[in-house]
C-alpha cells in the first residue's frame, strides 16, 4: 500500500493537491500511476483512502475514496528513554513508532556517554523519522517527540503516572508487573543508557513510585530493552 503523510488541514480536503515531499516520493521513488490507490495519514487518527486521478513531474492529484478515524491506542505509552548513541538512538525512536508508543522523551542521565549537541536539529530528524516509519508501517498516529531534558525534568514531566523501569537487579517479571496492575490509559517505561542509571536515579525513580522490573534473564543493550518493554506493554493490553 503507497501512503503519504499529510497535515490535519490537508488531509481534510476532498480532493487532495499533492506536492513538495510526499509527492516526489510518491512520483519520483514509488513511481505511481494514475489509478493507484494511496493511504493518507495525518499522525492524529485520521486515515483517508484515495485515488490518484492526475499524476504531473512534481503533483499528484488524489480523490477520496473512505474516510475514518481511529481511537488512540489504549494505554497511552510513554518512552522516557537514555541518551544512547545517535544511530542507536534514532533506531529506537523509529521501532517505537511502529510498535505504538505515544510519546518519546529523550532522557539526559548521569552515565550516558552519547551528549545531545543540536537539539533542534536531532528534533526535526526525528520528526522525520517517525513520519517514514508511521507510512511504513500504517499506525494512524504518530508519537510526540519531547525535547530532550535532563533525569529531574523528565520525572517530572511524568506527574506521578504509573511507571516501570528496567532493573538488572529485579526479580519481578515485566509482564507480572502490568498483569498486577491490571488496565491502565497511561503508562511510563524508563529505560537507561548503556552504564545504567545511577544509584541516585534509581532511589529517586523507586521514592517517585516508579517500580523496577526485571526484562530478560539476559544483559539487554539500552536500545534492545526499550523495545522489548514497548512490545510487552502494548501487546499486554490486546491480549
Amino acid at each position: 500500500m503507497l501512503r503519504a503523510f499529510l497535515s490535519s488541514d490537508k488531509i481534510q480536503e476532498t480532493v487532495i493537491q499533492l506536492d513538495g515531499d510526499e509527492a516526489h516520493h510518491l512520483i519520483r521513488v514509488m513511481r505511481i500511476e494514475e489509478g493507484a490507490e494511496v493511504e493518507c495519514l495525518d499522525g492524529k487518527g485520521t486515515r483517508v483512502r484515495t485515488k490518484a486521478v492526475a499524476v504531473s513531474k512534481q503533483q499528484l492529484q488524489l480523490d477520496v475514496l473512505s474516510r475514518e478515524h481511529v481511537a488512540a491506542p489504549s494505554p497511552s505509552v510513554h518512552l522516557y528513554m537514555a541518551v544512547i548513541r545517535q544511530e542507536a538512538l534514532d533506531w529506537v525512536i523509529e521501532k517505537a513508532t511502529e510498535i505504538g508508543a505515544a510519546n518519546i522523551t529523550p532522557v539526559l542521565t548521569s552515565h550516558a556517554v552519547a551528549k545531545i549537541k543540536d537539539a533542534d536539529k536531532k528534533m526535526r530528524r526525528w520528526g522525520k523519522l517517525t513520519q517514514a516509519a508511521l507510512k511504513q508501517c500504517g499506525n494512524s498516529w504518530l508519537p510526540i517527540i519531547h525535547p530532550p531534558c535532563p533525569f529531574a525534568q523528565a520525572l517530572e514531566q511524568a506527574d506521578g503516572g504509573p511507571g516501570l523501569w528496567g532493573d538488572l537487579e529485579a526479580t519481578r517479571l515485566l509482564k507480572t508487573a502490568l498483569d498486577d496492575m491490571g488496565s491502565t490509559d497511561q503508562l511510563n517505561i524508563w529505560i537507561g543508557p548503556e552504564g545504567d542509571f545511577s544509584d541516585k536515579e534509581k532511589k529517586t525513580l523507586n521514592d517517585a513510585g516508579v517500580r523496577g522490573v526485571k526484562l530478560s534473564d539476559n544483559v539487554l543493550r539500552s536500545e534492545t530493552a526499550a523495545i522489548l518493554s514497548l512490545s510487552v506493554a502494548i501487546h499486554n493490553q490486546l491480549c
